[in-house]
């Protein structure tokens, strides 16, 4: 989260942000959430399932936001 701050302070074109490890919708509607408060809120994301936690609850996190791509 520390990064997604720091580089919403910067006017740079961002195509995507990565989210490795990714384990449960909460994750990345916590990750939309803060998004929508920066200049960066249209960024697509991109969720890593690195987990068998993760890969449980694959369709929660792939219907989760509608960035996620």
């Amino acid at each position: 989260i520390k990064d997604l701050v720091a580089i919403s302070n910067y006017n740079i074109n961002i195509s995507m942000i990565v989210l490795p490890k990714v384990e449960s919708a909460e994750e990345i509607i916590i990750v939309s959430q803060l998004l929508k408060e920066t200049n960066i809120a249209e960024t697509p994301l991109c969720a890593i399932i690195e987990t068998s936690r993760g890969f449980e609850n694959i369709y929660e996190i792939a219907t989760a936001g509608h960035y996620l791509k």
